[in-house]
């Protein structure tokens, strides 16, 4: 069995595994979902950022989706127990059933419901009860009745119980594929938030197209800015789980879907397929997207930068099923051959600026002695010049002796300043060039390119 629960409850069951989770408004800067915050003897303690409460249909809340499904398969549980209806919460049913792990959701006697949830989201949670085996209730808050069945419905008291009879009967198998991939390495409210960003490209369309959508995290962001979006996935548990959530999603691969289908549409978003492609393939995929949009239509391809070095380093070959990178220019001039045009690129917001750079340092100046010329010349050499030497005063030439050697080394130090100044310069630029060096840690993971099908 393992438990994810909220802090300090259910504190008297046993479990193979547990996780607790407690809410936090002063979340870390870039935090999307959860983030641990300390070991305890029984298991693991997550943070959850404050926003993950609401009881809202939708991938930004799913802080807890990948630390619970690595503990299911990191404990080889036999149950999930899950205490606590929340955001972040809601989704985990659906997580365990992909690993064929049965649930029991225990609903708190204290917990407080809205009166109302929206269809998006009753969609959603119907359909996480539907993958739950039980819920555990004396009594179900009345936005929820209609969406468990009632079969379904244990009391309170029952739930070890139970959990006992799920746990004798659970068959353990395991195996990798994308689905397994999709979430158990991917971070959904990360995800949702990078392509929250491109619902601008779409203002005005009346229906886009999702190509390659996996689990709909961009139809979710299309929802939300209320534009009508389909999406096609291959993968069938991926596309059912987004089909849960109440999203339009077809499960067909998405070359034969786009040859055989007579829709159209004046927006198609693209999004990490291209790099999924030999070559061959994407020409023709990028020949069936223009024969899929209306005259005008707006093709937006996003695919990861080979110029990014984060991109090459840490994210690219995560993925099972990756190719090869494909560059920007390489991919638009495909597109131009097909009949679009380039209305504009991720390049154009953040232009890629290559700097070169000496790898060998500049050698300082050689620093040489400087010694200050003595007050009273250390030889006089008359009896007037020792006379006045004791009265603390210099004859005319032994003053311009003086002053010579002054004004000599004054030369020097003035010398020795400038070639100081020069190196001092050669530094700044040289620091100025390596922070442009440095700053293309910052360029963008994904490539982006804006394309217009172009009938003229």
């Amino acid at each position: 069995m393992f438990l994810v629960c909220e802090e300090g409850s259910l504190p008297h069951a046993h479990a193979t595994g547990r996780l607790e989770y407690c809410f936090s408004a002063a979340e870390p800067e870039q935090a999307f979902g959860a983030w641990q915050v300390g070991d305890a003897a029984h298991g693991s303690q997550f943070a959850v950022a404050e926003k993950c409460r609401q009881l809202t249909g939708g991938f930004a809340q799913q802080a807890l989706n990948r630390p619970v499904a690595a503990a299911l398969m990191r404990t080889e549980a036999s149950v999930l127990v899950i205490s606590g209806l929340w955001g972040c919460t809601i989704d985990l049913p659906r997580i365990a059933d992909m690993l064929g792990i049965p649930t029991l959701f225990v609903i708190p006697r204290e917990q407080e419901f809205p009166d109302h949830l929206d269809a998006s989201t009753a969609a959603w949670v119907q359909d996480a009860f539907q993958r739950c085996r039980f819920v555990a209730a004396d009594e179900l808050p009345p936005v929820l009745r209609a969406l468990v069945e009632p079969d379904k419905v244990v009391g309170l008291a029952a739930w070890p119980d139970v959990v006992a009879g799920l746990s004798a009967r659970r068959q353990h198998s395991r195996e990798f594929n994308y689905s397994t991939y999709e979430f158990l390495s991917r971070d959904h409210p990360l995800l949702h938030a990078m392509q929250y960003r491109d619902v601008r490209f779409f203002a005005g369309c009346e229906r886009v197209l999702d190509v390659a959508c996996g689990a709909g995290i961009f139809l979710d962001c299309l929802r939300t800015a209320g534009i009508d979006a389909l999406g096609v996935e291959r993968d069938s548990m991926i596309a059912e789980y987004g089909a849960g959530m109440g999203l339009d999603i077809i499960n067909q691969d998405a070359m034969e879907y786009l040859g055989n289908t007579g829709d159209s549409f004046d927006g198609i978003y693209c999004s990490h397929f291209v790099e999924h492609l030999p070559i061959e393939t994407v020409q023709e995929l990028i020949g069936l997207l223009y024969q899929r949009l209306l005259p005008g239509g707006l093709l937006v391809l996003v695919f990861p930068d080979p110029e990014s070095i984060r991109s090459q380093l840490l994210g690219f070959w995560r993925d099972p099923e990756h190719v090869r990178f494909y560059h920007p220019e390489l991919v638009s001039s495909i597109a131009t051959v097909a009949g679009f045009s380039l209305e504009s690129t991720s390049y154009d917001e953040q232009p890629h600026t290559v700097v070169g750079f000496e790898a060998t340092p500049p050698q300082p100046p050689a620093l040489s002695s400087l010694a200050m010329p003595p007050v009273v010349p250390a030889k006089q050499s008359s009896g007037l010049d020792k006379l006045l030497g004791l009265l603390g005063l210099q004859s005319r030439h032994a003053a311009q002796c003086a002053d010579k050697a002054w004004r000599d080394w004054s030369t020097q130090v003035i010398n020795v300043l400038a070639n100081q100044n020069n190196y001092l310069e050669h530094l700044t630029q040289r620091s100025d060039k390596l922070w442009q060096v440095n700053a293309t840690w910052s360029w963008n993971d994904n490539a982006t390119l804006l394309l217009r099908r172009s009938d003229t």
